[in-house]
């Protein structure tokens, strides 16, 4: 009964009538939208895998261990251009020697009639090369007045991601591990689940695929892909449709597109997203991402990813004289044109003797070897004969 005057009471504040998607939809309550995040909404909520940034707080708590330094995000999303529907989120994560820990605050609704909002604490860290664990702990709550008051209830969530290398990443999501309950059990979450993976396609092209899983639900397939057509932009799109059977008492969501845009450096990035709907107006999504601190002191960090703009640095040195072009532009510092002027200069003057021969290079500076330096080696020489 309260789970059905929680729906009413959401389509009646939300339009007069125009329900949001995500309480429209048949058999759903509350806290459907918990995931946030500007550039997971532009690229179709592709993400579970993807998550290489302080987003991760909503998606992944295991991709926290992804980040090399502290990062915090906030953003404001208006679903459906209801004003009475606008969002605010707010992450941070911090990457320590021991492990990565992260706060994010989500609300939604207004604050006179309705809201509804989730506090989350994760914690990250690796296990052996590969393999991310990390779980979540979450207080979700709900305030409807003046009918029905306030209340809340904890939420688990847990996350674990696989790289195979620096290119592929797979991963998953369980949300809802002990299906949150409230006013007294009339408004209980589903259990819900994502399997992603993400595959960094070549330099500045990422691509993300997740299926998403829910108790009772048909599932849906996410695919996004983001384009960095600029150091300092990148251009994303996502598409999200069913991609499970349909049963003559649940309604499937349709399909919505997405598209979106980050632009900045490495020190601050801001992002936009569109979400289309068929059948509402879309849903607009500006957010801004900022770093700061200095990176771990065991860097490479292992787990770097390139899809924020961050690049991969490589997890072991690499010998000069055998890097190809694909492996110097993960380097700090080095681009396509000045990675092709490195080997060059091999092709035409032979081996490196020392780290130190790379100023011989055009355009290759002393700041820039030392920048490189801890990622490279060259392999002693004998002398003539082998003596």
């Amino acid at each position: 009964m309260i789970a059905r005057n929680v729906r009413c009471w959401s389509r009646c504040l939300l339009g007069g009538g125009v329900a949001l998607a995500f309480w429209a939809t048949p058999g759903r309550t509350a806290f459907e939208d918990v995931a946030r995040g500007v550039r997971a909404a532009g690229l179709g909520g592709a993400y579970v895998a993807v998550a290489d940034d302080a987003e991760a707080m909503y998606w992944n708590p295991a991709a926290l261990r992804l980040l090399p330094g502290g990062e915090t995000s906030a953003e404001i999303g208006r679903p459906f251009g209801l004003e009475q529907a606008d969002q605010l989120a707010f992450a941070w994560v911090q990457p320590t020697v021991a492990g990565s820990m992260g706060l994010a605050m989500s609300s939604t609704g207004e604050n006179d009639y309705y809201r509804e909002s989730v506090l989350r604490f994760a914690f990250s860290r690796d296990v052996g090369r590969h393999l991310l664990l990390g779980a979540s702990a979450s207080v979700l709550s709900i305030d409807i007045q003046p009918t029905y008051g306030a209340d809340w209830a904890p939420g688990l969530d847990l996350g674990a991601m696989w790289r195979f290398d620096h290119r592929l990443r797979v991963a998953a999501a369980l949300r809802n591990l002990n299906r949150p309950a409230l006013a007294d059990g009339e408004v209980r979450q589903r259990m819900a689940g994502r399997l992603g993976i993400a595959f960094d396609a070549e330099v500045g092209v990422l691509v993300g695929v997740d299926l998403a899983l829910e108790e009772n639900l048909p599932a849906r397939l996410h695919v996004g892909q983001e384009i960095r057509v600029h150091s300092m932009l990148a251009l994303r799109a996502g598409l999200e449709f069913a991609a499970g059977s349909v049963d003559e008492n649940t309604t499937a969501a349709p399909p919505r597109y997405s598209l979106g845009f980050g632009a900045g450096g490495s020190r601050m990035r801001v992002d936009y997203a569109f979400v289309d709907h068929p059948n509402l107006d879309g849903t607009h999504r500006v957010g801004i991402t900022v770093r700061y601190g200095a990176p771990l002191p065991e860097e490479p960090a292992r787990f770097r990813s390139s899809g924020s703009g961050r690049k991969l640095l490589p997890d072991r040195p690499m010998d000069l004289n055998e890097v190809q072009l694909n492996d110097l532009v993960r380097l700090p510092g080095i681009g396509p044109s000045s990675g092709a002027r490195i080997l060059a200069y091999r092709a035409e003057h032979g081996i490196f003797l020392s780290i130190d021969d790379l100023l011989q290079v055009s355009g290759v500076g002393p700041r820039t070897v030392e920048k490189i330096r801890p990622y490279l080696f060259v392999r002693p020489t004998g002398p003539p004969g082998g003596e």
